[in-house]
């Protein structure tokens, strides 16, 4: 099903690591062997049936949809994601940039990609960098969920807070509290 067998044992070690469980306690959750297992992380299983990926995901909790965002998400991470072969340097920077701090912002929430990707109905890729730059309607949506500015997650800025003035009347010649940046 995955031409990249190492995102799902990637997911499968990260998962098992984070719930702290070992790949036994995941085969007896799960409902398969644990040799199904094995054979899936010592590469002799490349092409996993759906109906076992689909019983993975209930031994981890987690809904199957969920699972598959998971293992994409590890998947295009890999050494050369495709949207990046396609956009200028300066792009890429900003596309790996806003990637990287999205997810930081995710972890730092507590909150699962599914989470996210049904909260504001963004493209699950948000957070590798497969989106293009013409969405940049997708940057504002994550940064209005994430409560923080596009400036912090393209990287024009390192402090996420968004300044809470918006009246001129308050903002004359004066800092904002939340960022201490100068306001007209």
């Amino acid at each position: 099903m995955y031409n990249d067998i190492e995102a799902l044992k990637f997911a499968i070690r990260h998962l098992c690591d984070k719930q702290n469980i070992t790949i036994n306690k995941l085969a007896t959750l799960s409902g398969i062997t644990q040799s199904t297992i094995d054979s899936i992380m010592k590469g002799r299983s490349n092409n996993p049936k759906i109906a076992t990926l689909n019983k993975l995901s209930h031994g981890f909790g987690i809904e199957f949809e969920e699972f598959l965002l998971i293992i994409d998400s590890y998947q295009a991470d890999s050494k050369n994601p495709p949207i990046f072969e396609s956009v200028s340097r300066p792009d890429r920077v900003i596309l790996k940039t806003a990637s990287t701090r999205l997810r930081q912002l995710r972890q730092d929430k507590g909150i699962t990609l599914y989470e996210v990707v049904k909260a504001t109905n963004v493209h699950r890729h948000y957070e590798t960098g497969s989106y293009g730059m013409e969405e940049i309607s997708a940057l504002v949506t994550l940064a209005d969920f994430f409560d923080c500015s596009v400036d912090y997650l393209i990287g024009r800025t390192d402090n996420p807070s968004l300044c809470k003035l918006d009246s001129p009347d308050e903002c004359a010649e004066t800092l904002c509290p939340d960022c201490g940046n100068a306001v007209k």
